[in-house]
């Protein structure tokens, strides 16, 4: 990846968290500048292949990521924002970033059930969600039964992750 692709990447996945921390969404405006972005840089540094190469990555997260939207698990915000940066970096390093993102959200969010004592409340509301679902087949939305504190910015994670990439750590 060129510099100023990693440099616009990281300012547009910034600018997003700044988004999410501060209104609890990630505008479209700012993805749409994202994706349109992504697609310049690797259409001017593979040419025609920079089109596969961009739709590729930039359509992985709809196909990996839709369940976890169906059942209200993961924004679409988050979604769309996987959608940029696969949209720079393709689908084989998008892979890396998306590992790492759930990693680190992973780490983020037993460290808030741990601080604020949510640990017994939250593994219990999942097993009752599942059970419910399993037995009922009726689809309900996760975050129904999830308030505020026990919610995660996953905008944060990918912001993380990104950085992890840019700074060649993974």
């Amino acid at each position: 990846m060129r510099p100023i692709a990693g440099w616009l990447l990281s300012g547009i996945v910034l600018a997003a968290a700044w988004d999410d921390l501060r209104s609890g969404r990630i505008s479209n405006q700012l993805i749409v500048t994202g994706l349109l972005a992504g697609f310049l840089c690797q259409v001017v540094q593979y040419k025609a292949a920079g089109i596969v190469l961009f739709l590729g990555g930039s359509l992985l997260p709809l196909l990996l990521l839709g369940m976890l939207f169906y059942f209200r698990m993961l924004g679409a915000g988050d979604i769309k924002l996987f959608c940029v940066v696969g949209g720079f970096l393709g689908a084989m390093d998008l892979l890396k970033c998306m590992l790492v993102a759930v990693v680190f959200g992973a780490v983020w969010s037993f460290w808030i059930l741990w601080k604020r004592h949510l640990w017994t409340e939250r593994f219990g509301y999942f097993m009752q969600y599942t059970a419910m679902y399993a037995k009922e087949r009726h689809w309900k939305s996760y975050l129904d039964g999830v308030g505020k504190a026990g919610r995660i910015c996953f905008s944060l994670p990918i912001l993380a992750s990104v950085l992890c990439y840019m700074g060649g750590w993974i």
